[in-house]
């Protein structure tokens, strides 16, 4: 939706990699084994010969092990769950103790996600068990994170069977082929295992296939138009095998394996051919045609709170898609439409201060406009207010032509936790006029100081390697289109009131999606009142753009709200250290606090704030 321009069907930004991953983990709940209970801590008597001091020590550190321990167990099971998220999230499983997995998708049935429940409870038990006295301030972290983490993903226990895999453009059939595309192929192991995985696809897909059939029985299957939609987004993978998205990147990777004699490249990249010709590309086959088959089986239409349970499965997926530390659905509409309207009166003294702004709009554009030179620009500009991260390299990569109308504009795919240094960063140049106006905000969400930049610090930082098992959305995005909104400010070839003016612009937009996602999906809005609302906006004269929005967000509740909330959760926090600190306040000194603390749910964040203000306030 643009202020300017009117509405158009903008897919969001995303995150592939994650939001895969996070996918995999929704359906198997979360693989949160319980660790077998270590001894508890020695006590002391007053006989003992040790000073206070020293008993406390000792007991410190038994119970700062006790905790590492416990969780790296959580890190080892939630990674090795699949093979996708072990491949994705470790580079060396060895090193980490992971020697033996699954080449499988995991285990994705109803009961598996059931059972995984009752191990993600019987683990925030365990966790009640450490005494925070005796931890670490990182540990201290970890620990509140991990216990706000599971109190949101245990809060859908009862509601399983609202959650699904497939959602139009961000679901997992869209997306599962450029993540596998993506595989990296570092030794002849990484090449079986792969082939492996690759011939689970139609198994994996049966299974999720299976889950979509209990909730057809269960009368919560989705509406004939998203699933006409899903099946859409099924087509472009189901061609001949020879062009292939994954026999073209299968053999450019299979070149990147030394050692390799010519006839093992030929034996490969035949079983390959193979397994795509009979399971994968039938794997896809199969779903549209079972997905087809469950179509007219949904017993209610509208958003999500048509549904029995429906209002309250869409509060656990906002806390859980945006981690946002506002208590009710209701004080956060109202934060946001707060905001929204702020937007719009910022724009509207620029226009009434500069009317001539808008006739500049047309003749003003961001410069650079190439990829990398852009990518190098922003790394310069972000100098000042944002911390040095490591040596790197990055890889820009373009959407195949024929995937451009069922995937985002940009994505970027997140590395391995122990092999940071190489990055990828997907352009889709289905519109690309539009795409190369906005490339300079685009790649600083998806580059510098964007989703790139904040992976890269927060590995460098060394966190509990449990933390890289744990989605949250909300930081992630929410961060991305914090930085994309500053973006705007930057020396970035645009006349200053325009620039302002269309960050204005965007966040704004952004937010009235927001908006009409809760109003339609937890306040029950209906065509006729998303219509009214936007008349308040615009001049709404096609009512076919009304209808196509009013889909978009019922077939994907709660999308765009990880990305406004998240965002406007950054921007909340900067103007209260704004206000707080006055003329001490420190741009860099705030982000720095804001990425050494890395993603987590923002109440976390928010409550070591008053810690950090008194900080900069002695210092």
């Amino acid at each position: 939706m643009d202020l300017f321009y009117f509405i158009k069907q903008r897919k969001v930004k995303t995150l592939a990699a994650a939001v895969f991953i996070a996918c995999v983990l929704l359906i198997n709940g979360c693989s949160l084994q319980r660790p077998e209970q270590t001894q508890p801590s020695q006590t002391y008597t007053e006989t003992s010969s040790e000073s206070p001091y020293e008993q406390y020590q000792e007991e410190a550190l038994e119970e700062q092990a006790r905790f590492d321990e416990f969780t790296e167990e959580i890190f080892r099971d939630t990674a090795s769950s699949s093979l996708l998220n072990l491949h994705f999230i470790l580079a060396d499983p060895a090193a980490y103790g992971i020697s033996g997995y699954p080449c499988t998708y995991g285990d994705n049935t109803l009961a598996d996600i059931q059972e995984n429940l009752m191990e993600m409870k019987a683990t925030r038990s365990d966790l009640e068990r450490f005494d925070s006295s005796l931890l670490t301030d990182d540990q201290n972290l970890t620990l509140d994170i991990l216990k706000s983490y599971l109190d949101t993903e245990l809060s859908v226990q009862g509601l399983e069977l609202y959650s699904t895999a497939f959602t139009p453009y961000t679901g997992i059939q869209a997306e599962l082929p450029i993540i596998l595309s993506e595989y990296a192929f570092r030794n002849r192991q990484d090449i079986d295992d792969y082939l492996t995985l690759l011939a689970d696809t139609d198994e994996f897909f049966d299974q999720l296939l299976s889950f979509e059939q209990e909730r057809s029985q269960a009368g919560l299957f989705c509406s004939d138009s998203a699933v006409d939609h899903i099946v859409e987004t099924c087509q472009p993978y189901i061609i001949d095998p020879e062009h292939h998205i994954l026999h073209a990147s299968f053999l450019s990777r299979l070149e990147e394996v030394q050692d390799l004699t010519q006839e093992e490249k030929d034996g490969y990249i035949q079983q390959n051919l193979t397994i795509l010709a009979e399971h994968f590309i039938p794997a896809y086959e199969n779903l549209s045609q079972g997905l087809t088959e469950l179509k007219g089986t949904g017993k209610y239409q509208g958003g999500l709170c048509a549904y029995p349970r429906g209002k309250e499965y869409y509060e656990y997926l906002i806390r859980s898609c945006t981690g946002t530390s506002y208590t009710s659905m209701t004080e956060l509409k109202n934060a946001m439409e707060q905001a929204v309207n702020n937007e719009i009166s910022e724009m509207a003294v620029i226009i009434r201060n500069h009317p001539e702004v808008l006739d500049d709009l047309d003749q003003t554009a961001f410069s650079p406009s190439e990829p990398t030179e852009i990518l190098e620009v922003l790394k310069e500009e972000i100098k000042d207010e944002f911390p040095a991260i490591p040596e790197h390299n990055y890889t820009i990569k373009y959407v195949e032509p024929e995937l451009s109308d069922i995937l985002s504009p940009a994505m970027y795919l997140t590395p391995p936790m122990d092999d940071y240094g190489s990055n990828v960063i997907y352009l889709n140049l289905d519109d690309e006029e539009s795409l190369v106006q906005s490339l300079f905000t685009t790649l600083a969400h998806e580059g510098y100081p964007g989703h790139l930049y904040q992976n890269l610090y927060f590995y460098s930082t060394d966190p509990s390697p449990v933390r890289s098992v744990l989605n949250f959305t909300g930081y992630s995005e929410g961060w991305a289109l914090y930085v994309e909104r500053l973006s705007y400010l930057f020396d970035n070839g645009m006349d200053p009131d325009a620039a302002k003016l269309l960050m204005h612009n965007s966040y704004a937009s952004i937010g009235l999606y927001a908006i009409l996602d809760m109003n339609i999906n937890y306040f029950g809005w209906d065509r006729e009142q998303v219509y009214e609302y936007l008349s308040n906006y615009y001049d709404v004269e096609n009512s076919d753009v009304v209808d196509s929005l009013y889909s978009l967000l019922i077939e994907n509740p709660g999308y765009y709200m990880s990305y406004y909330v998240g965002c406007m959760e950054f921007m909340d926090m900067r103007r209260l250290a704004e206000e707080t600190l006055g003329n001490q306040f420190d741009a860099k000194a705030f982000h720095t606090f804001l990425l050494d603390i890395g993603p987590a749910p923002f109440s976390v964040i928010r409550s070591r704030m008053e810690a950090w203000f008194l900080s900069q306030k002695i210092g």
